[in-house]
């Protein structure tokens, strides 16, 4: 088990030595709020693209209304 945890451990290791825990616990917090950040932008964008798509299926669907009519004269004619 010792060989395990050595293995585990020594990747870890900077320079032959175990990084500080208050260096790594201030690390993990700045990551949290940045984490935080990001999820918040995350949500504005996840939120823009819900309006885009309805405004693409908006499009879309007066797109096909127009056309349909010219198909519909087009058969007329002929």
């Amino acid at each position: 088990m010792f060989e395990a945890a050595v293995k585990a451990v020594k990747p870890a290791l900077v320079g032959g030595k175990l990084p500080n825990v208050a260096a790594l616990q201030a690390e993990y917090a700045k990551l949290q709020e940045q984490k935080e950040t990001l999820y918040g932008d995350y949500g504005k964008l996840k939120k823009q693209v819900k309006e885009y798509d309805v405004i693409k299926r908006n499009i879309d669907s007066i797109l096909r209304r127009e056309s349909e009519p010219e198909r519909g004269k087009e058969n007329v004619r002929g």
